[in-house]
């Protein structure tokens, strides 16, 4: 499996952009040192050699990478979608009978 983590600079004449850090892969995780409070995020992929390759040709990269399912295959984002606007409106009918009493 294949880690990067990326931090995004917030600040400074990069903010904006991302910076891949360098770690240390531990029998607990990951060992990353950072060097402000900007967002991070790692990411991963799934390292795999096509089957039908007996032999590594080295002219050829013959690596793939395959990553996992993400929320929008899941349909988590629709269902998070339909729970915000149903505490909305739930909200903001609590808030019009109090203002009705």
């Amino acid at each position: 499996m294949y880690f990067q983590p990326v931090t995004f600079l917030s600040s400074g004449a990069n903010a904006g952009n991302t910076e891949n850090l360098s770690y240390i892969r531990t029998e607990n995780g990951l060992q990353v040192k950072v060097m402000s409070l900007s967002p991070i995020a790692i990411g991963y992929a799934e390292k795999t050699v096509a089957p039908s390759q007996n032999t590594i040709d080295s002219t050829k990269d013959t690596d793939e990478y395959r990553s996992a399912n993400t929320a929008d295959q899941s349909g988590l984002a629709g269902w998070s979608f339909l729970m915000m606007t149903s505490v909305l409106v739930i909200a903001l009918g609590l808030k019009w009978k109090h203002k009705m009493s």
